[in-house]
Protein backbone atom coordinates (compact mmCIF):
# COMPACT_ATOMS: atom_id res chain seq x y z
CA UNK A 1 0.00 0.00 0.00
CA UNK A 2 1.23 3.75 -0.15
CA UNK A 3 -0.54 6.72 -1.58
CA UNK A 4 -2.32 7.02 -4.50
CA UNK A 5 -3.88 10.44 -6.46
CA UNK A 6 -5.81 9.92 -9.24
CA UNK A 7 -7.02 12.73 -11.41
CA UNK A 8 -7.27 14.78 -8.20
CA UNK A 9 -9.18 18.68 -9.20
CA UNK A 10 -9.91 21.84 -7.20
CA UNK A 11 -11.31 24.55 -8.18
CA UNK A 12 -12.21 27.51 -5.95
CA UNK A 13 -14.77 29.45 -7.65
CA UNK A 14 -13.64 29.77 -11.22
CA UNK A 15 -10.34 29.50 -10.39
CA UNK A 16 -8.35 26.22 -10.94
CA UNK A 17 -5.57 25.37 -8.33
CA UNK A 18 -4.98 21.68 -9.10
CA UNK A 19 -5.92 20.71 -12.47
CA UNK A 20 -5.53 16.67 -13.22
CA UNK A 21 -2.88 15.39 -11.03
CA UNK A 22 -2.23 11.66 -10.28
CA UNK A 23 0.60 10.28 -9.11
CA UNK A 24 1.05 7.03 -6.91
CA UNK A 25 4.11 6.16 -4.33
CA UNK A 26 4.55 2.60 -2.09
CA UNK A 27 5.52 2.38 1.54
CA UNK A 28 8.19 3.28 2.93
CA UNK A 29 8.98 6.60 0.63
CA UNK A 30 9.19 10.08 0.98
CA UNK A 31 7.88 12.42 -1.37
CA UNK A 32 8.57 16.26 -2.33
CA UNK A 33 5.90 18.43 -4.35
CA UNK A 34 7.97 21.18 -5.77
CA UNK A 35 6.70 24.16 -8.08
CA UNK A 36 6.24 27.82 -8.22
CA UNK A 37 4.06 30.08 -5.93
CA UNK A 38 0.30 29.15 -6.76
CA UNK A 39 0.77 26.08 -8.41
CA UNK A 40 -1.12 23.71 -5.73
CA UNK A 41 1.02 22.50 -3.66
CA UNK A 42 0.09 23.28 -0.27
CA UNK A 43 -3.93 22.61 -2.24
CA UNK A 44 -2.59 19.03 -2.73
CA UNK A 45 -1.36 18.76 0.89
CA UNK A 46 -4.39 19.58 2.16
CA UNK A 47 -6.37 17.38 0.18
CA UNK A 48 -4.67 14.51 0.94
CA UNK A 49 -4.34 15.04 4.70
CA UNK A 50 -8.01 15.46 4.82
CA UNK A 51 -8.15 19.12 5.46
CA UNK A 52 -9.88 20.02 2.28
CA UNK A 53 -12.50 17.89 -0.12
CA UNK A 54 -11.46 17.55 -3.59
CA UNK A 55 -13.54 19.22 -6.33
CA UNK A 56 -13.31 16.00 -7.98
CA UNK A 57 -10.66 12.88 -8.28
CA UNK A 58 -9.51 10.49 -5.65
CA UNK A 59 -6.49 9.85 -2.90
CA UNK A 60 -6.03 6.83 -1.47
CA UNK A 61 -4.01 6.42 1.84
CA UNK A 62 -2.91 2.97 2.68
CA UNK A 63 -6.54 1.69 0.58
CA UNK A 64 -8.12 4.46 3.19
CA UNK A 65 -10.37 6.90 0.84
CA UNK A 66 -8.83 9.83 1.87
CA UNK A 67 -12.34 12.33 2.03
CA UNK A 68 -14.93 9.57 3.58
CA UNK A 69 -11.93 8.29 6.01
CA UNK A 70 -10.57 11.30 7.42
CA UNK A 71 -10.29 10.16 11.26
CA UNK A 72 -8.91 6.49 10.08
CA UNK A 73 -6.45 9.04 7.73
CA UNK A 74 -5.30 11.54 10.31
CA UNK A 75 -3.70 8.65 12.56
CA UNK A 76 -1.66 7.49 9.77
CA UNK A 77 -0.39 10.66 8.37
CA UNK A 78 1.73 13.62 9.95
CA UNK A 79 1.39 17.36 8.49
CA UNK A 80 3.37 20.08 9.72
CA UNK A 81 2.54 23.73 7.65
CA UNK A 82 5.38 26.24 7.06
CA UNK A 83 2.81 28.79 9.77
CA UNK A 84 0.69 27.51 12.20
Amino acid sequence: MGLTVSHLHKKYGEKTVVEDLSFSMEKPGVFALLGTNGAGKTTTIRIISGLLRPTSGKVWIDGIRAEKETRVLKSKIGYVPDFF
